[in-house]
C-alpha cells in the first residue's frame, strides 16, 4: 500500500507544483545520514521510499541535504542543528523535527522555523499532519 504517495496525491491534488518524485533508494537515505551525521527519522524515511520530495513543499533527499547543510552553517542566527528539516514553504520557513544528542525524534513534534524572527514553533504533532497543513 502506497500510504504517504495517496495521502500526498490527496492533499497536493490541484497543486501544479507539487509532483511526487519517484521514490528515493536507501543508498539516497544512506547518503542523508551520512552528510548530516544524523539518522533520519523511520516515517519519513517510508514516506521517502514511497516518493522523494515533490518538487515543492516536501524536500527530496538532495534538497534535505542542502537545506540542513545551509541552515545550519548559519551564523546569523541562534544555531538551527538543534532541528532536522524535510519541507518548505517557499518563502524562507521551514519545517522539521528535533535533533537531540544527534538522533532525531519526530515523536516530540515538528516545528515551523520563521525566517524573519528567528523563531521556532511547535508546528504540529506528526508527518501526517504535516503534509496536510502545508497544502492547506
Amino acid at each position: 500500500m502506497a500510504k504517504w504517495k495517496d495521502l500526498h496525491h490527496s492533499v497536493a491534488n490541484g497543486n501544479p507544483y507539487a509532483v511526487a518524485k519517484a521514490p528515493a533508494t536507501k543508498d539516497d537515505i544512506a547518503d542523508v545520514e551520512r552528510a548530516l551525521k544524523v539518522k533520519v527519522p523511520a516515517e519519513l524515511v517510508d514516506m521517502l521510499l514511497e516518493f522523494n520530495g515533490d518538487g515543492d513543499g516536501i524536500f527530496s533527499t538532495s534538497s534535505i541535504i542542502e537545506c540542513n547543510t545551509m541552515l545550519w552553517e548559519l551564523d546569523c542566527f541562534m544555531p538551527l542543528n538543534c532541528l532536522f528539516f524535510f519541507a518548505g514553504d517557499g518563502v524562507g520557513n521551514y519545517y522539521g523535527c528535533p535533533v537531540i544528542g544527534g538522533a532525531t525524534d519526530m515523536s516530540r513534534g515538528i516545528y515551523r522555523w520563521d525566517h524573519e524572527y528567528d523563531s521556532r514553533e511547535w508546528w504540529c504533532n506528526e508527518l501526517e499532519d504535516a503534509m496536510r497543513k502545508l497544502y492547506q
